[in-house]
């Protein structure tokens, strides 16, 4: 989807995987039918299929609306929570801090960037020196590994993959 203009003015990115303001909710109506069509399928069997059951749900970090998303409809419809404060990461994962989370670091063209994203904390660093992108992927990573939050992570120079991690797998570090 790109960027969402919230109705506060506040820019939702939806441009990477695990956002902590996504959701996607499935009518109860479709519910059995999506499991019917699931079963037995992998993955990958399945994604493209399982979109026309799922209703994409974004939540304003600013505002804390929700903005549901119907494509069938060619629609978005806001909704402002009556309680601000107790309303925020309401789509966000039920494991709360134990989620586990990404992170990224690229250098090219020398130029380095770095993103990672837990329920934490998220960050995004650019114009880094190689020296500077090293040591703070070495210094997240190893923050992020220990803590056990950490679902995966690499570390590309020059178009190179110098680190990678995957929690289902062992480091190459």
């Amino acid at each position: 989807m790109g960027k969402i203009l919230c109705t506060c003015g506040q820019i939702i990115f939806d441009q990477s995987d695990f956002i902590k303001n996504k959701a996607h909710v499935i009518s109860n109506q479709d519910y059995m039918d999506f499991f019917e069509e699931a079963e037995n399928k992998n993955f990958r069997e399945i994604t493209g299929k399982a979109a026309k059951y799922f209703t994409e749900i974004f939540q304003c970090n600013n505002c804390n609306r929700l903005i549901i998303f119907r494509p069938d409809k060619d629609q978005a419809i806001f909704f402002i929570p009556e309680n601000k404060e107790n309303s925020n990461d309401i789509l966000s994962s039920y494991l709360g801090e134990k989620w586990l989370g990404t992170m990224s670091g690229n250098f090219t063209d020398g130029q380095g960037e770095i993103f990672w994203e837990t329920n934490l904390e998220s960050g995004f660093l650019q114009n880094l020196t190689l020296v500077e992108l090293q040591e703070i992927y070495n210094k997240k990573f190893t923050e992020f590994y220990k803590l056990k939050i950490l679902r995966h992570s690499f570390l590309r120079i020059d178009n190179k993959i110098k680190h990678e991690f995957d929690s289902k797998q062992k480091s190459s570090y």
